[in-house]
């Protein structure tokens, strides 16, 4: 077997089981923990996490820096128990629910460039934070984006995950 994949993976989705996605906003590290050693228990060893993208970044030219803080300390909780974690970051749709930032331009998401300032700014000051723990895995650009935003065609869609990947 390659070694590249002489280990199996298994990681899960990991949706809060109090407060659900407003765990960001009313944030517990007790009730994370705990939900935290139940994937553990489970022989998980990374989970996907959905940042809620408006709540992390209210406007086009701010991230939070206490959603920042939270997100510190669900990495370490996550290290303590061995979980690596990859972050959703363009979350503005979960279990049907939108979750959209008051700035975005649905229509035009993929080809304005005035989405691509709070993007970059977004995924900047997260991958700041999410560098200094050894159990970021990497990003996801985001969840279940075709519901929020579709590009006009798939040259749009390709020059801008050209832009992403840049």
């Amino acid at each position: 077997m390659n070694q590249a994949f002489d280990k199996i993976r298994f990681g899960v989705n990991y949706v809060p089981s109090k407060r659900w996605w407003y765990c960001w906003n009313d944030f517990e590290p007790d009730d994370i923990a705990t939900d935290l050693d139940a994937i553990a228990q489970l022989g998980a060893d990374h989970i996907r996490i959905m940042l809620v993208w408006p709540f992390f970044q209210p406007n086009r030219r701010w991230v939070s820096g206490r959603h920042l803080d939270r997100l510190d300390k669900l990495m370490a909780l996550a290290a303590e128990r061995k979980l690596d974690v990859c972050p959703a970051m363009l979350t503005g749709w979960l279990s049907g629910w939108s979750f959209r930032p008051t700035f975005d331009r649905p229509d035009e998401f993929y080809s304005a460039s005035e989405m691509r300032e709070p993007v970059e700014l977004y995924f900047r000051a997260c991958a700041e934070r999410l560098n200094r723990h050894s159990n970021f895995m990497g990003f996801d650009f985001g969840n279940e984006m075709n519901v929020c935003w579709k590009p006009a065609s798939l040259a749009e869609g390709d020059e801008w995950m050209d832009w992403m990947m840049a």
